[in-house]
Protein backbone atom coordinates (compact mmCIF):
# COMPACT_ATOMS: atom_id res chain seq x y z
CA UNK A 1 0.00 0.00 0.00
CA UNK A 2 1.82 2.53 -1.31
CA UNK A 3 -0.30 5.79 -0.11
CA UNK A 4 0.19 4.43 3.29
CA UNK A 5 2.53 6.24 6.07
CA UNK A 6 4.99 3.98 8.19
CA UNK A 7 2.62 5.19 11.30
CA UNK A 8 -0.42 3.97 9.77
CA UNK A 9 1.13 1.01 8.92
CA UNK A 10 1.74 0.03 12.18
CA UNK A 11 -1.17 1.25 14.11
CA UNK A 12 -2.42 -1.39 11.58
CA UNK A 13 -0.43 -4.12 13.46
CA UNK A 14 -0.88 -3.43 16.43
CA UNK A 15 -4.98 -3.48 15.60
CA UNK A 16 -3.86 -7.10 14.42
CA UNK A 17 -2.13 -8.17 17.59
CA UNK A 18 -5.07 -7.09 19.76
CA UNK A 19 -7.10 -9.01 18.19
CA UNK A 20 -5.10 -11.94 18.64
CA UNK A 21 -4.75 -11.77 21.70
CA UNK A 22 -8.36 -11.05 22.77
CA UNK A 23 -9.18 -14.52 20.81
CA UNK A 24 -6.34 -16.14 22.76
CA UNK A 25 -6.98 -14.51 26.06
CA UNK A 26 -11.12 -14.84 26.09
CA UNK A 27 -11.68 -18.08 26.00
CA UNK A 28 -9.46 -18.74 29.20
CA UNK A 29 -11.35 -15.91 31.02
CA UNK A 30 -14.79 -17.34 30.17
CA UNK A 31 -13.40 -20.82 31.35
CA UNK A 32 -12.36 -18.73 35.11
CA UNK A 33 -15.94 -17.41 34.87
CA UNK A 34 -17.80 -20.32 34.32
CA UNK A 35 -15.60 -22.76 36.87
CA UNK A 36 -16.20 -19.50 39.47
CA UNK A 37 -19.52 -20.02 39.38
CA UNK A 38 -20.02 -23.99 39.12
CA UNK A 39 -17.56 -23.71 42.37
CA UNK A 40 -19.57 -21.20 43.57
CA UNK A 41 -22.54 -23.77 43.45
CA UNK A 42 -21.10 -26.80 44.83
CA UNK A 43 -20.51 -24.38 48.07
CA UNK A 44 -23.81 -23.65 47.67
CA UNK A 45 -25.27 -26.84 47.93
CA UNK A 46 -22.72 -27.75 50.72
CA UNK A 47 -24.10 -25.43 52.98
CA UNK A 48 -27.66 -26.24 52.03
CA UNK A 49 -27.32 -29.68 52.91
CA UNK A 50 -25.18 -28.88 56.29
CA UNK A 51 -27.84 -26.75 57.15
CA UNK A 52 -30.39 -29.12 56.14
CA UNK A 53 -28.55 -32.25 58.44
CA UNK A 54 -28.76 -29.85 61.66
CA UNK A 55 -32.24 -29.19 61.16
CA UNK A 56 -33.01 -33.20 60.65
CA UNK A 57 -30.83 -33.68 63.55
CA UNK A 58 -32.99 -31.73 65.85
CA UNK A 59 -36.21 -32.94 64.35
CA UNK A 60 -34.78 -36.24 65.34
CA UNK A 61 -33.54 -35.66 68.65
CA UNK A 62 -37.37 -34.46 69.89
CA UNK A 63 -39.22 -37.37 71.38
CA UNK A 64 -41.95 -37.62 68.96
CA UNK A 65 -39.53 -37.67 65.77
CA UNK A 66 -40.05 -40.81 62.92
CA UNK A 67 -37.81 -41.58 60.02
CA UNK A 68 -40.82 -40.12 57.80
CA UNK A 69 -41.04 -36.75 60.21
CA UNK A 70 -37.42 -36.57 59.28
CA UNK A 71 -37.35 -37.19 55.92
CA UNK A 72 -40.16 -34.72 55.20
CA UNK A 73 -38.16 -31.92 57.17
CA UNK A 74 -34.75 -32.47 55.12
CA UNK A 75 -37.35 -32.30 51.50
CA UNK A 76 -39.08 -29.38 53.64
CA UNK A 77 -35.55 -27.76 53.69
CA UNK A 78 -33.80 -28.74 50.79
CA UNK A 79 -37.03 -28.03 48.15
CA UNK A 80 -37.03 -24.21 49.59
CA UNK A 81 -33.54 -23.96 48.02
CA UNK A 82 -33.89 -26.22 44.94
CA UNK A 83 -32.62 -29.03 45.84
CA UNK A 84 -34.41 -32.06 44.95
CA UNK A 85 -33.53 -36.21 45.54
CA UNK A 86 -31.96 -35.46 48.37
CA UNK A 87 -30.99 -39.01 50.39
CA UNK A 88 -31.17 -39.23 54.53
CA UNK A 89 -29.69 -41.51 56.49
CA UNK A 90 -30.27 -41.57 60.25
CA UNK A 91 -28.28 -43.56 62.27
CA UNK A 92 -29.73 -45.60 64.09
CA UNK A 93 -32.27 -45.87 61.33
CA UNK A 94 -35.28 -45.56 63.75
CA UNK A 95 -35.07 -42.62 66.55
CA UNK A 96 -38.69 -43.11 67.71
CA UNK A 97 -38.39 -44.62 71.27
CA UNK A 98 -34.59 -43.85 72.05
CA UNK A 99 -33.88 -43.05 74.93
CA UNK A 100 -31.78 -40.49 76.28
CA UNK A 101 -28.33 -39.90 76.03
CA UNK A 102 -28.63 -42.06 72.40
CA UNK A 103 -26.55 -40.65 69.80
CA UNK A 104 -27.71 -39.70 66.54
CA UNK A 105 -26.04 -39.15 63.38
CA UNK A 106 -28.11 -37.36 60.26
CA UNK A 107 -26.47 -37.58 57.14
CA UNK A 108 -28.18 -35.46 54.03
CA UNK A 109 -26.44 -36.19 50.36
CA UNK A 110 -27.79 -35.32 47.01
CA UNK A 111 -25.52 -36.69 43.80
CA UNK A 112 -23.34 -34.83 42.11
CA UNK A 113 -25.10 -34.84 38.95
CA UNK A 114 -27.58 -32.73 40.43
CA UNK A 115 -25.31 -29.88 41.76
CA UNK A 116 -24.34 -26.99 39.60
CA UNK A 117 -24.67 -25.62 36.43
CA UNK A 118 -23.48 -29.07 34.33
CA UNK A 119 -23.09 -31.39 36.77
CA UNK A 120 -20.30 -31.08 39.29
CA UNK A 121 -18.33 -33.54 37.24
CA UNK A 122 -15.22 -32.89 39.33
CA UNK A 123 -16.60 -34.92 42.12
CA UNK A 124 -16.18 -38.45 42.56
CA UNK A 125 -19.26 -38.86 44.64
CA UNK A 126 -22.21 -37.44 46.02
CA UNK A 127 -22.03 -34.35 48.29
CA UNK A 128 -23.23 -34.67 51.58
CA UNK A 129 -23.11 -33.34 55.08
CA UNK A 130 -23.62 -34.78 58.31
CA UNK A 131 -24.52 -34.06 62.18
CA UNK A 132 -24.53 -35.36 64.93
CA UNK A 133 -26.95 -34.89 68.20
CA UNK A 134 -27.53 -36.43 71.51
CA UNK A 135 -31.23 -37.06 71.98
CA UNK A 136 -32.06 -35.34 75.47
CA UNK A 137 -35.38 -36.12 75.86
Amino acid sequence: MPGRSRQQRLHSRRRGIASVEAAVALPVLVLIALGTLETAGVIFTKQALQTAAQECAREAAMPSATAASVQQKANEFTERRGLSAVTVTISPPNPTGLPAGTTLTVTVSISADEVGFVGAQFLDGPVAASCTVVKSF
